[in-house]
């Protein structure tokens, strides 16, 4: 496990905290009372299965939903008002299920990740990114749709740290990978923690647990459960409820 910053308690210093946050679609609402806190530096994973809120609750994270209650701080400052470019140049990347175009080529999508800086730092930022994902440099001048799975995803990371983010938000970085490539784009997510990004990621896979200090579980819109990866790991009951984990 990645050790880190461990257990944020109230007045800690918080990158980002949600309080109390209901939300929906139309006359659905799926979000009820959600409070959140990532620190800085710190990996936060939100799991639970398909249709427990996830995506929901990242939406309105990062400005794609309106909020019904509840308030969202980052860096101190409240964003509910905020459009989504606005969040974005606060400093939250996000990083969707469908992240990347796939006509286009690596070295565009990351452009276009970039829109919010300035354009005379646009080239450090990539050749950083670059240094980060080698393998990308490579395949630079490649239409996205032609590489793997994996890559494919680690082009939609990349380009979400294009705007030089505090806080990292991804929603579902596993969906539609293979064992190997879950593997693959793992190792590298925890090679942008080892860099002190602070990390919000929304899963099913419980594999994910490699990049987090803390979880939460959400189970019909509402947090079932908090803490340190230890304290998960130790919890027969929700193991066994929410992720059918037998065993000691």
């Amino acid at each position: 496990m990645v050790s880190g910053i461990g257990v944020v308690s109230p007045g800690a210093d918080e990158l980002l905290s949600v309080e109390g946050v209901g939300s929906g679609y139309g006359s659905m609402q799926v979000l009820w009372d959600v409070s959140l806190r990532v620190g800085r530096g710190e990996g936060v994973l939100l799991l639970g299965a398909n249709g427990a809120g996830k995506t929901t609750l990242l939406k309105a994270i990062s400005g794609l939903l309106p909020l019904r209650s509840g308030a969202i701080r980052l860096d101190g400052a409240s964003i509910d008002r905020l459009r989504a470019d606005q969040r974005v140049q606060r400093g939250a990347g996000v990083m969707t299920e469908q992240g990347v175009f796939p006509t286009l080529s690596v070295e565009d999508n990351l452009r276009l990740g970039a829109y919010t800086l300035p354009r005379g730092s646009v080239g450090t930022v990539m050749k950083d990114v670059y240094q980060l994902f080698p393998e990308l440099f490579g395949r630079r001048r490649d239409a996205v749709g032609s590489l793997s799975g994996g890559q494919r995803k680690l082009v939609a990371v990349a380009k979400a740290l294009m705007c030089r983010p505090q806080l990292l938000i991804m929603d579902e970085p596993s969906a539609g990978l293979s064992p190997r490539y879950v593997k693959e784009v793992l190792a590298q997510l925890v090679e942008v923690r080892q860099r002190g990004l602070s990390l919000l990621v929304a899963e099913q896979n419980v594999a994910f647990l490699e990049l987090a200090d803390r979880v939460y579980v959400l189970e019909g819109g509402r947090v079932r459960f908090e803490g340190t990866v230890s304290a998960l790991e130790g919890n027969q009951a929700v193991r066994e409820a929410f992720f059918g984990l037998g065993g000691p």
